[in-house]
């Protein structure tokens, strides 16, 4: 089971709909996807058509095996791991007890590897120990990078924090990886485009990413675009995506758990 973080510090940058559309656009090429919804708004989770449900904030402090949490979606051959509003307590929570952030990642250790194709964790808007304990659980990053002049802010912060935990407490973490969001034919648009493959090469995925109306209603319809209209643009696109991502090598291709080291108490 390949394991992928969605995140990004900036909020509002299309990071939940990057994350459910790959993991739709994954499924329409045939693989078995969980999603993980550690946004405490559950975003993800209301877009797949689930609720919100206590447990992964457990799950996240060692107390129960996200296997109990898994439900199904909307989309087929999709499953996901609710997100809890407890989250937004969590880092209080977890506050001081040793090795806090890679009980999630021992978590994951223990679901059946053989059930999932991909894992595609949805992450907050921050970079707090919820994100840090995804980064240190997974095996690939991929940002979202909002198609605007601001779209840059945060980016450095993230890519950072990324190589900090690579370096300390997961070596299995590869090179972040970009994908464009919300492009449209603006001057404005294309020039941050252009600016972001100039500096970031062969890191910054092919398809970018469009801003449609159609991804935004099926957000508050609780349908995926890609369940909504499957043979759509933007269901073709995330499916030019999922390609773009099944034909990345990665160091733990074969779904082996990342290299934690066993006495990291955290990140600085």
């Amino acid at each position: 089971m390949r394991r992928i973080a969605i995140a990004c510090e900036k909020g509002g940058v299309g990071k939940t709909s990057l994350a459910v559309g790959l993991a739709c656009g994954l499924a329409q090429l045939g693989h078995r996807v969980l999603v993980m919804d550690t946004d405490n708004q559950a975003a993800a989770t209301r877009w797949l058509g689930r609720e919100h449900m206590p447990g992964l904030t457990r799950s996240f402090a060692g107390n129960l095996p996200l296997e109990r949490l898994v439900q199904t979606t909307c989309a087929e051959r999709v499953e996901i791991i609710p997100a809890s509003t407890s989250l937004a307590t969590l880092e209080r929570s977890l506050y001081g007890i040793p090795h806090a952030v890679t009980f999630l990642g021992q978590a994951i250790d223990e679901l059946d590897q053989e059930r999932w194709d991909y894992l595609i964790c949805d992450t907050p808007p921050s970079l707090g120990i919820i994100v840090n304990a995804v980064l240190t659980a997974v095996q690939e990053l991929i940002v979202p990078v909002e198609a605007r002049p601001m779209g840059l802010a945060g980016l450095s912060r993230i890519l950072s924090t990324a190589g900090r935990t690579q370096r300390r407490l997961n070596h299995s973490l590869c090179e972040a990886r970009l994908v464009i969001s919300r492009a449209n034919h603006t001057d404005v648009s294309r020039s941050v485009e252009a600016q972001v493959r100039k500096r970031y090469g062969a890191r910054v995925f092919s398809t970018a990413i469009p801003e449609r109306i159609s991804i935004a209603r099926s957000s508050g319809l609780g349908i995926p675009v890609s369940v909504q209209e499957p043979k759509g643009l933007v269901a073709k696109i995330y499916r030019k995506l999922a390609r773009e991502v099944r034909a990345i090598e990665t160091v733990s291709r074969t779904g082996s758990p990342p290299m934690r080291s066993p006495t990291a108490t955290g990140l600085t």
